[in-house]
């Protein structure tokens, strides 16, 4: 159950008809082969109770209901605030990861991070 009412807002926005909740109908959710979110879509099955955060650029990103985790334990904001028409996004550059991971993992949980460009060899 979210405490947080910006989480709250961020899961009205997710679609629940897949695992990383990302809702095809949104700005930037396009489930398009070949697309990152596609890319998500087929990676997190393999890893359903890890929070996943990807390698685009410099940035670390997270999408759908991983946003909501990270969120709701105060260690990312969601990209374009919480009256966005897109899917839930949040991130961290690459030099904030140690801190990003050292939040999560103590609070209890687990993180996967592939990179965009190796998801494809990953799966």
């Amino acid at each position: 159950m979210c405490r947080k009412l910006s989480t709250v807002q961020l899961t009205e926005r997710l679609d629940y008809s897949n695992l990383p909740g990302l809702n095809p109908n949104m700005k930037n959710g396009s489930l398009k082969v070949g697309t990152l979110n596609w890319e998500m879509l087929q990676f997190k099955p393999k890893f359903p109770r890890q929070v996943l955060l990807c390698r685009v650029g410099e940035f670390y990103e997270a999408w759908g209901i991983n946003v909501c985790i990270l969120v709701e334990y105060e260690v990312l904001n969601p990209f374009g605030g919480l009256q966005s028409d897109s899917i839930p996004r949040a991130g961290c550059p690459v030099v904030n990861l140690r801190q990003t991971l050292d939040d999560r993992t103590q609070s209890g949980y687990s993180v996967c991070l592939p990179s965009y460009q190796s998801m494809s060899t990953c799966c």
